[in-house]
């Protein structure tokens, strides 16, 4: 496991470290239990988003490789928006990298085959008030096309449609029970 540290004489006493509940949560960490510290290697990826930074095009294995360290948590806030900021300017969008991009996503993120043709609603979003989603996705389902929909947290506006869903129902369901969802009512709102 990597962590990203901060330095404290206030709140840990010398030869001690503090973790947060989740990091606790996530590992099964008993308190009190011995663990030990060391340095983190680079991670693999920063070449490649160097290169990136400095205008090149990236293959697939490079690619791959940030978005692994992305999921296995190995860069930090600052190094993913290095490798982000680059496609602010479309001249530097390559549509191989987008594929990539794509691909090494799904490969390394967890995936669904509800065994049948699946459609699909989507929007930029970023519109405050314009809540189609929990609209248009019962009507497609009620026509028995498959339509699983997730949707992000608000990222441009007061409240992305998981927040505005979420007054009214809850959303943060576990695979099995997105999967049970699906099967039931050839739809979830996730």
């Amino acid at each position: 496991m990597e962590l990203y540290t901060d330095i404290s004489s206030d709140l840990v006493n010398e030869g001690e470290f503090g973790l947060f509940l989740d990091i606790f949560d996530r590992f099964d960490i008993k308190e009190g239990e011995l663990l030990r510290l060391s340095f983190a290697k680079r991670a693999p990826s920063l070449k490649a988003i160097y290169k990136k930074l400095k205008g090149g095009v990236l293959n697939f294995n490079e690619i791959y490789q940030i978005i692994k360290d992305i999921v296995d948590h190995r860069l930090n806030e600052l190094e993913v928006t290095f490798f982000i900021a680059p496609s602010f300017n479309e001249k530097n969008v390559d549509l191989n990298e987008v594929y990539y991009t794509t691909k090494s996503i799904a490969m390394l993120g967890d995936t669904f085959d509800f065994g049948e043709m699946v459609a699909d609603k989507h929007s930029t979003g970023g519109l405050p008030g314009n809540r189609v989603t929990p609209i248009i996705i019962p009507i497609v389902a009620s026509y028995g096309i498959c339509i699983p929909k997730t949707s992000s947290r608000s990222i441009t506006s007061p409240a992305g449609t998981a927040d505005a869903v979420e007054t009214i129902m809850r959303v943060d369901f576990t695979s099995d029970q997105i999967k049970e969802m699906v099967k039931k009512n050839n739809a979830c709102l996730v």
